[in-house]
């Protein structure tokens, strides 16, 4: 993914566990949402330019399933209401409803209302 030189996004963005474990229906780990939203991670890592931190699980024993799915180079992750996936839609929305009590210093964004600056 090119980055572009300079990006009108203020911060960072922060991409937390987009593994291939969490996208293969035949693990345990499994987010019903995970194709959906990587598009979006996708438009956001390109707007954050150098700007991004890539963060992931990394288990003890046999990590091969936890490989990203998207090379991080040299960047980092951020999170998005639209752009993550819990392993459930429930889950996902009491995920935000919980980080949205922390408010003002968690802001629950769209990928749009981010890309748009």
């Amino acid at each position: 993914m090119a980055a572009p030189s300079s990006s009108p996004q203020q911060g960072w963005l922060v991409v937390v566990d987009l593994q291939h474990v969490f996208g293969d229906p035949d693990t345990p780990w499994t987010t019903p949402r995970f194709d959906e939203i990587r598009p979006r991670i996708r438009r956001l890592v390109q707007a954050f330019g150098d700007r991004v931190v890539w963060t992931r699980f990394v288990a003890p024993a046999d990590a091969h399933c936890y490989r990203l799915v998207e090379d991080p180079g040299a960047h980092g992750v951020r999170v998005v209401s639209d752009a993550c996936a819990g392993s459930s839609d429930d889950d996902h929305d009491m995920a935000l409803h919980l980080m949205d009590r922390y408010s003002p210093l968690v802001r629950l964004v769209t990928t749009d209302e981010v890309l748009a600056g």
